[in-house]
């Protein structure tokens, strides 16, 4: 990964929903998976991508969002790997404590619930609703709270999805947020 073009307004896809982007003072990284998308050992391999950076190239990261805790969009060894450099995760609510047990302090991890939001330096993160659910398990589902995020600053206004379906509330976050630039 060749950070020195990674410049405020550049995105750059790293597979199925783990985003690599620049606001105007921030680099942010959404629902980080890169080596598991199972809970089985013998299956779960990362979406493959042509040239996927490792973790290790990647920029110092201040902020990491994630949409919900499903095995594709939450990878623990991605987030433990991350934690040293990352300066903080936004999580929705519940999801906070995966985190809490894979090492991650819990003055970086910040939990949100639905229209929750707030500033970090002059990028407002909003926690949106998106339709899904949760859980890691067949036993856990709707234990914590899923979403989408609004991501404004300066240099554009994102929205990040996550996993969602088509549901009334995607006009209301459009009205209420957009226009999006991304």
């Amino acid at each position: 990964f060749d950070s020195s073009a990674f410049n405020p307004g550049s995105y750059v896809w790293l597979g199925h929903s783990t985003i690599l982007f620049k606001t105007d003072s921030l680099v942010v990284l959404t629902d980080p998976v890169f080596n598991r998308a199972s809970p089985i050992p013998v299956f779960g391999k990362p979406f493959p991508i042509q040239h996927q950076p490792a973790l290790e190239s990647l920029p110092a990261i201040d902020v990491v969002v994630i949409s919900h805790d499903h095995y594709d969009h939450l990878d623990h060894l991605a987030i433990a790997a991350l934690e040293p450099s990352t300066t903080r995760f936004l999580v929705p609510l519940g999801v906070g404590a995966h985190l809490l047990r894979w090492g991650v302090p819990q003055s970086k991890i910040t939990e949100f619930d639905w229209y929750e939001s707030e500033s970090i330096y002059n990028t407002q993160f909003t926690m949106t609703p998106a339709r899904h659910f949760s859980g890691r398990g067949f036993t856990n589902r709707f234990k914590t709270l899923w979403g989408s995020w609004v991501i404004t600053s300066p240099t554009g206004k994102v929205f990040f999805s996550g996993d969602t379906g088509y549901f009334e509330d995607l006009k209301k976050i459009a009205a209420d947020y957009g226009p999006f630039d991304i």
